[in-house]
């Protein structure tokens, strides 16, 4: 890969634009393309949000012919200055207006990390559903948040101007397209380990090894989705639907995740922790009184013992030779 000049780190440096980087979020990132390869080689593809250009020029390096856009003219000069792969093209679209495409013009919609920018999300996915072939394939995906507190983090990110769960990003998205498959994201393999994943993290640039290829996307149902705290959710959306259906109360502001809530969800997950901190407090408190108690009671029984070996008439028998023992060690420790 190429090294980052000083204008990658420009486009780059608000956190959110993913710049062409041997760091560990940069082929996390590019992974999510290295998935779409099968859904895109040999044919016509759009990418919504192409950021600084590196993912388009990937799949096309991997046989797709290729227009990406996205709403930063900055980024798109860029991305036609830098990478000049055959059948890729870029242009500036504002994404909370109508592209500037034909009906069916493309087989494949891809869009990474971005519907969580747009304002008019909804019409981005109308949109992605007019321009793709009524058997092509509209690729999303989006970050993954399954906990308060990953909400209340995503919230703090002044960028993002949705937080949703997966579970209500299937829900928009199903008003728009009949048929919706999803997919998990993590790493592989021993780098499917948070403290590997840390390490990698911290690294420098000349000391990360992991590559987008350490990644997979095995399918799940929604509702397992839902639960899992992994890196990105996808969507692979198929049939298009000529009227989309009617927004619903669980896509638009589910009462789980709405933002006046995450202080009480926080406060009750919190409470539950001490809860749960105090009950393993108690028990260890228990199991170390049993344990004094059961040394308590062996203490009593050798006590027992030795009283009753006292008493016998082995003891009584033995009595000189154990005073003649006693006086020896005596005198050698003198």
């Amino acid at each position: 890969m190429r090294e980052p000049t000083e204008e990658d780190i420009a486009l780059g440096n608000d956190n959110e634009r993913m710049i062409e980087a041997n760091l560990w979020s940069y082929w996390a990132h590019l992974s999510i393309y290295k998935f779409a390869i099968p859904f895109c080689a040999g044919r016509h593809i759009l990418e919504a949000g192409s950021g600084v250009g590196y993912g388009a020029a990937y799949l096309a390096k991997n046989g797709a012919t290729i227009h990406a856009c996205d709403a930063s003219a900055e980024s798109v000069r860029h991305s036609q200055r830098t990478y000049n792969e055959a059948g890729l093209s870029y242009s500036v679209a504002d994404l909370n207006r109508p592209l500037p495409m034909k009906d069916e013009e493309f087989d494949v919609v891809f869009s990474s990390n971005v519907f969580e920018h747009v304002t008019e999300v909804d019409a981005l996915a109308a949109e992605c559903a007019r321009v793709v072939t009524r058997d092509g394939v509209v690729i999303v995906a989006v970050p993954t948040i399954t906990t308060a507190s990953f909400a209340q983090d995503d919230i703090r990110n002044h960028h993002h101007v949705h937080h949703l769960p997966p579970a209500a990003w299937h829900a928009k998205l199903f008003r728009f397209f009949a048929e919706i498959r999803c997919h998990g994201h993590q790493a592989v393999g021993h780098w499917n380990s948070l403290e590997v994943q840390t390490a990698e993290i911290s690294r420098w640039t000349n000391e990360v090894t992991i590559r987008e290829t350490d990644f997979e996307f095995p399918e799940v149902e929604i509702a397992e989705l839902n639960r899992w705290q992994c890196i990105t959710s996808v969507f692979v959306c198929r049939q298009p639907r000529s009227v989309a259906l009617a927004e619903t109360f669980a896509e638009r502001t589910p009462y789980e995740w709405h933002e006046a809530t995450l202080a009480a969800r926080i406060i009750a997950e919190e409470k539950v922790k001490r809860e749960e901190e105090k009950v393993k407090r108690k028990e260890e408190k228990a199991r170390h009184e049993r344990a004094y108690l059961d040394k308590s009671r062996e203490i009593d029984r050798l006590r027992d013992e030795i009283a009753m070996l006292r008493g016998s008439t082995a003891w009584r028998v033995t009595q000189p030779a154990r005073s003649l023992i006693m006086t020896i060690r005596k005198l050698l420790n003198t």
